[in-house]
């Protein structure tokens, strides 16, 4: 019995490719998000809201360089050395892909005064 692990390996540049995608999208929905807070006539200034907008312009910068990267990333194919720089860069890019998603947790509804309705399945507006 021979084991070819060859067979299991790990592509790169296909993987790189769709969290190109996915960054992609979620820089998208950062700047919706990042855009929404401030689509509203307010009197006063709001401190939650202008914090809220700062920390999804974060991280809609981060995910836009994280695409960018991770579509230089699938653009590189071969094997050897070329594989080896591709699969440390990757395992570079990896925290800062999660870090900048965690970004986009605190919801911009919770920041702009939306909230849904307790035991509700229809949100309110306060």
């Amino acid at each position: 019995m021979i084991c070819q692990i060859s067979a299991f390996e790990f592509d790169i540049a296909s993987t790189a490719g769709w969290y190109s995608s996915v960054a992609g999208m979620l820089t998208g929905f950062a700047l919706l998000a990042m855009l929404l807070p401030l689509d509203h006539e307010a009197e006063r200034e709001d401190a939650e809201c202008t914090h809220a907008v700062v920390v999804f312009t974060c991280a809609f910068f981060a995910l836009l360089v994280l695409s960018v990267n991770y579509a230089v990333l699938a653009g590189r194919a071969g094997g050897g050395t070329v594989a080896a720089v591709a699969a440390h860069e990757q395992m570079l890019f990896g925290p800062a892909f999660g870090l900048s998603t965690l970004l986009l947790l605190p919801s911009p509804c919770c920041r702009s005064g939306w909230s849904p309705a307790p035991f509700s399945s229809t949100p309110s507006w306060h």
